[in-house]
């Protein structure tokens, strides 16, 4: 009788774990980290993020794309949009859309990130030129 109570409790123990490590959302890794699933990139974001004392933090594609994620993170009042990359083609396409949208960046390893455009329209925001001092935190 002992034998499958043990066993019993050693599948309990193991779906526990799991779920636990499931709930606690992402996990903080090194910054230059290759992601190649969309919760390796969270993981990667969530460290950039943490890196630069965001306030906040949230996944802004849930159903993402092979090899881009977007995610975005709050400090004080400026939002930022941190862009992922899974591939050293995906980076080098992904810069230079935010390089040909005249959008100041910060990039290192397989992330950008951006001072997400703020306006009270369209053509304002992307005309928006924030400050450079913006990204410090994430260089």
């Amino acid at each position: 009788m002992t034998r499958p109570f043990r066993r019993f409790a050693g599948i309990l123990a193991a779906v526990l774990l799991v779920g636990v490590n499931q709930a606690c959302g992402p996990s903080v890794v090194p910054l230059n980290t290759l992601p190649n699933t969309r919760s390796e990139a969270e993981n990667l974001a969530y460290s950039v993020a943490t890196n630069a004392s965001c306030g906040s933090f949230e996944d802004l594609d849930p159903a993402g794309t092979q090899e881009t994620w977007h995610f975005t993170c709050q400090r004080s009042t400026t939002v930022y949009d941190i862009v992922v990359f899974g591939s050293d083609n995906s980076r080098r396409s992904g810069l230079q859309s935010l390089q040909d949208a005249g959008r100041s960046y910060a990039a290192k390893g397989y992330y950008g990130v951006a001072v997400a455009p703020s306006g009270t329209s369209k053509e304002e925001a992307l005309g928006a030129s924030p400050s450079q001092s913006l990204l410090d935190p994430f260089k």
